[in-house]
């Protein structure tokens, strides 16, 4: 089990909800396919949002913002979610401070900063292989996408 469904089985056995509608949509997220790549507690400007509140927490129980629409009940967040293989950014507000959210989200930054460097790495690599081969169509289409990744990189720093 991924670090991030140890804590949503945290949350769910430690904290109550407004309702029932936040439980089963966590427990859903749970089970579906690709957990780790598809559920994100960092906002990286994923298609599909989700806001959950525990019992005592200043807002809305539960709300999805996917594309231009909102969803408040379980069921259409489901059926939209199981409709798409989109990232889902998932926020919890809880009533009081839970380390244990502040310590998994530093736990997928630290993850998702590993991921980049090996990905920047594998590009360096790739560039320098084309170049030795004069491959200009790669070379140009590695460096493209090395741009695009310095970009998102550079806007993700801007955002915090």
């Amino acid at each position: 089990m991924s670090f991030k469904k140890d804590f949503l089985e945290y949350v769910l056995y430690s904290y109550e909800f407004k309702e029932n509608d936040p439980v089963y949509v966590l427990n859903y997220l749970k089970s579906i396919k690709y957990f780790d790549s598809r559920v994100s507690l960092i906002d990286r400007h994923s298609p599909i949002s989700l806001t959950i509140s525990t019992e005592g927490a200043h807002s809305h129980s539960m709300m999805c913002h996917i594309d231009d629409e909102i969803l408040l009940t379980a069921r259409d967040i489901i059926d939209k979610i199981d409709e798409t293989e989109h990232p889902i950014f998932v926020e919890i507000h809880f009533n009081q401070f839970e380390p244990k959210y502040t310590e998994v989200v530093f736990r997928e930054h630290e993850r998702l900063e590993h991921v980049e460097h090996e990905l920047r790495h594998s590009l360096y690599q790739q560039i320098e292989q084309a170049l030795e081969s004069k491959d200009k169509d790669r070379f140009l289409s590695l460096t493209n996408e090395l741009k695009l990744l310095n970009e998102e990189s550079k806007n993700a720093l801007h955002k915090k």
